[in-house]
């Protein structure tokens, strides 16, 4: 019998980072736990408030995050093999990340214009604070992602800085994904 040699590769980031993720993912799923058994307990309210929400603002959202995840992806490849390009994705995916808060900001004007708050009712109660999280989620993603682009602006390409990268790289996703989650739960879902 012969054996074949597989290559093992390594784990991006840090397993302390891992563990951080981990952590964030399960407090996300209690909160959308708990939205889904307080929506069952009074349907019809959350169906008439969601009817004042913009999907296709949530939708634009959407697509902006997954673009942006899109950039990050490639700007952490380039980083990674030294490339001049690895500065312009990170801008990039770091302008989807303020076009993405510069939607959230006309969308939450618009609720607290026509006088809806987290006090309006229990929808509006977890649509505030679940957004509310998860725009803090994407300013903190959004200053890695500045960091981090400043460093490959500079030119320097530091092995030592490649761990911080894929962290950057990994939050940005992660941000991503709660929101792929958050966006059908409090917009889509009737």
């Amino acid at each position: 019998m012969f054996r074949t040699k597989t290559k093992v590769g390594r784990l991006p980031a840090e397993p302390g980072w891992w563990a951080f993720v981990a952590g964030d993912l399960v407090m996300f799923g209690i909160l959308f736990a708990t939205f889904v058994y307080y929506r069952a307990l009074s349907p019809q309210v959350y169906e008439r408030a969601q009817t004042q929400l913009s999907t296709p603002l949530g939708l634009l959202n959407t697509l902006l995050l997954l673009t942006g995840s899109l950039f990050v992806a490639q700007a952490v490849s380039a980083f990674k093999h030294k490339s001049d390009r690895s500065f312009m994705l990170f801008v990039a995916g770091l302008g989807t990340g303020v076009a993405f808060v510069g939607v959230k900001v006309v969308e939450w004007g618009s609720k607290l214009a026509h006088g809806i708050t987290p006090l309006t009712n229990e929808f509006f109660m977890f649509y505030f604070t679940f957004t509310g999280i998860h725009l803090v989620h994407v300013v903190v993603g959004m200053g890695m992602l500045l960091v981090i682009a400043l460093k490959a602006k500079g030119g320097v390409f530091a092995d030592e800085d490649r761990v911080f990268v894929e962290i950057g790289g990994i939050f940005w996703h992660l941000v991503d994904l709660i929101w792929i989650v958050l966006f059908p739960l409090i917009y889509l879902t009737r």
